[in-house]
């Protein structure tokens, strides 16, 4: 700890330990920092691409539901044709089902990945909030340290 790195020392050497501890602490800041605007970067990435699956699947409702018309209409026509027609039409109706479906799991695990890129957004932002207000305190120490070396002097 602190109180440990400056025990037992001159009032310049506790001032060089929490220099040196403030440039620690400013690194690890932009480090975190870096980590953070990565984290929104990611987060834009995925924004993004979530976006566009959302924009995909409504697009592909809107095909379903133009086709769901069209194959309405064309049920009609099969009634009157042949069985092996019908049967036909579906199996078709069921890929068209299942291709929908699977879009709608990607669409939920992006949106998954997307909350949980948030959540790492949110923790970074808290662990940058932590170290500003742990310089603060150093910095406050080192000009309390300041202070004495001055008045000693």
């Amino acid at each position: 700890s602190l109180e440990q790195l400056l025990s037992g020392k001159t009032d310049r050497q506790q001032v060089k330990v929490m220099k040196g501890e403030v440039a620690r602490l400013r690194r690890e800041l932009k480090d975190l920092t870096e980590d953070l605007e990565d984290a929104e970067d990611r987060l834009e990435g995925q924004t993004a691409e979530l976006k566009a699956a959302g924009d995909a699947m409504a697009q592909m409702t809107r095909r379903a539901a133009a086709r769901e018309s069209e194959l309405m209409d064309e049920a009609a026509i099969l009634r009157r044709a042949k069985d092996s027609d019908r049967q036909s039409t579906v199996a078709d109706m069921k890929a068209k089902e299942e291709a929908m479906e699977t879009l709608q799991q990607e669409v939920k695990a992006q949106a998954a990945a997307h909350e949980e890129t948030k959540a790492e957004l949110a923790a970074a932002r808290q662990e940058v909030t932590r170290a500003k207000l742990e310089q603060e305190r150093l910095s406050s120490e080192l000009d309390v340290a300041r202070s004495r070396i001055d008045q000693s002097a």
